[in-house]
């Protein structure tokens, strides 16, 4: 199993423009697994009002749409050996081709490890 990171513009499809809340991962999420959810580094939980559902096994809606500069990550696990590279060598998150470097923000509860 192989941890995956997709940020938006780097994997992750779907416009940040304040209106879209529909993502699409690289790959086929484990549903099986854990899978965080990070708008500007700040780890989002499903069952809160500014949280996310998954819709299938590669679709991500978000409760509240992301504006124009935000970040978005969503590191999932998938199956495979050709897919993904280790966590070490994970890129720093991305906007539309635009390399920012936000801290993760850890919530108390939240599931993001």
């Amino acid at each position: 199993m192989i941890t995956i990171r997709d940020d938006a513009g780097a994997g992750l499809a779907g416009a940040i423009d304040g209106v879209n809340q529909t993502y699409r991962t690289s790959q086929p999420m484990r549903l099986d697994r854990v899978v965080d959810v990070y708008v500007n580094g700040i780890c989002r939980m499903a069952e809160l009002d500014n949280g996310y559902e998954l819709r299938g096994v590669q679709e991500v809606w978000l409760k509240e749409a992301p504006l124009p500069g935000d970040t978005l990550t969503v590191r999932y696990s998938c199956t495979g050996v050709e897919v993904g590279v280790p966590n070490a060598q994970l890129p720093s998150p991305q906007v539309l081709g635009a390399t920012l470097d936000p801290p993760i923000v850890r919530n108390p509860g939240c599931p993001c490890g």
